[in-house]
């Protein structure tokens, strides 16, 4: 089973990332917990904890939700966020929003370079309201490293095989290079290996992974774009996703 994590306030429920979570319980075998957390004045604070009608509300709202965890006061968004992703080993981070877009949001462009330097966990980004009938396609980019978590890529196999979707898996290569046999042939063994069942190898031919991931979204009318990042290099995997969210900020992002 799954766990799955969304960062909320009662005074800003992530209305579209819980709806996701919910409406693929089942089929990716999920627990949903939500994570509680209030900013401001003590007294609204306190109103705000969820003990009273707002949590009944919530879960009358949302009754497939599994679980409520309380933040703790003491500590920052960012610091809660951790903690319970690794106390509860969080499979994956839901965020409802995109905290490159909307500065009221309670994901803020701190919050999220923080989380980018010492989370492990894969994110799910998503901007609004989406049914997932409309999720039929999935650009995912491959990038080097991807054997290296293996965990993270069976959980996201599942994802698209939960949504019912098709992968496009997309190598981005240089003008330059006149050969690409080889990265079609890693493509298909990487697929093998995590038993893809509805896929598709392409590649596409661009300056610069944007402008490949950009290019082949919008010939295949896909409405989710996930991508693999070096967990090695925390500044360029920051500043990857950064650029995602402000060139897809209508699109539901993932990051691997």
């Amino acid at each position: 089973m799954y766990k799955l994590l969304i960062p909320f306030s009662y005074s800003r429920i992530p209305g579209s990332a819980v709806s996701f979570a919910v409406s693929i319980k089942k089929q990716l075998n999920c627990h949903i917990i939500l994570l509680a957390f209030e900013h401001g004045d003590t007294n609204e604070a306190k109103q705000q904890t969820g003990t009273g009608s707002q949590k009944e509300q919530l879960l009358s709202t949302f009754p497939d939700i599994d679980e409520i965890v309380q933040a703790d006061p003491l500590s920052s968004l960012t610091e809660n966020i951790i903690e319970v992703c690794r106390n509860f080993e969080i499979d994956l981070l839901l965020l409802g929003g995109n905290p490159m877009k909307n500065q009221d949001h309670l994901i803020h462009q701190s919050t999220l370079e923080t989380l980018y330097r010492e989370l492990i966990c894969p994110m799910l980004f998503i901007p609004g309201p989406i049914d997932i009938q409309d999720l039929s396609t999935i650009t995912f980019y491959v990038s080097q490293g991807i054997q290296e978590q293996k965990k993270n890529m069976v959980l996201f196999r599942d994802l698209a095989e939960a949504l019912n979707s098709k992968v496009h898996l997309l190598s981005v290569i240089k003008p330059t290079t006149h050969d690409n046999s080889q990265m079609l042939e890693e493509l298909k063994q990487f697929a093998d290996t995590f038993s893809f069942n509805n896929y598709s190898i392409n590649t596409t031919y661009n300056a610069s992974i944007l402008e490949g991931i950009g290019f082949f979204k919008h010939k295949k009318r896909t409405s989710m774009v996930a991508v693999t990042t070096d967990k090695n290099n925390p500044q360029a995997r920051l500043n990857l996703v950064k650029n995602l969210l402000v060139r897809f900020n209508d699109t539901i992002v993932c990051t691997i």
